[in-house]
């Protein structure tokens, strides 16, 4: 349990997070339904950007808190790690969870220490640039520049072009992508 730096009450349970609001005196329920990893919370606490660490019996949840609307209600950003992450284990200690006084947390698992490393305000996840890379028109693949059906579909490369116009007997297609950054590959 803690109260962090906006004054909210976070109370982790075998059931999920509780959060107490004491100005508006209400209370919110962040559960596996709302997109917590897991619901037996294992600790608590915030780092020095005001997020919210959570470790639990399968990984690790770190919620972004936003204040929304005039009448103070709150918004809770869920974002979940896991071993293909670096963690150590999926699962976590009770209690062994610690914001150090340079804002970084540490995370105490089965199997170890995990640590977080908090840089500014900034999302360090950041969306890979998706490049088109094949089209198939049925199961016939399509290249660039050549006649099919008498039109040519892709008269450019494909991750290049702005649009695509297809025959209304050309209905059926696939188009292949691939990320342009593999630092996640397995997600």
């Amino acid at each position: 349990m803690i109260q962090d730096s906006r004054g909210l009450i976070w109370v982790g349970t075998r059931e999920g997070v509780n959060v107490l609001d004491l100005t508006t005196d209400s209370l919110n329920y962040i559960t596996e339904s709302e997109g917590l990893c897991n619901n037996c919370i294992c600790g608590i606490t915030e780092d020095k950007n005001h997020n919210i660490w959570i470790t639990t019996s399968n990984g690790v949840c770190r919620v972004v808190v936003q204040r929304i609307g005039k009448d103070g209600q709150f918004n809770y950003g869920l974002y979940n790690y896991d071993i293909s992450d670096g963690l150590q284990s999926n699962e976590f200690n009770m209690g062994a969870i610690l914001t150090k006084k340079d804002g970084n947390v540490l995370l105490g698992g089965l199997y170890g220490v995990n640590w977080t490393r908090q840089r500014g305000k900034e999302n360090t996840r950041t969306l890979p640039r998706v490049m088109l890379t094949q089209l198939f028109i049925g199961e016939t693949e399509i290249l660039t520049g050549h006649e099919y059906n008498g039109s040519v579909p892709l008269p450019q490369a494909l991750n290049e072009s702005s649009k695509l116009q297809l025959t209304s007997s050309q209905n059926t297609f696939t188009i292949k992508f691939a990320g342009g950054n593999y630092n996640q590959s397995e997600r």
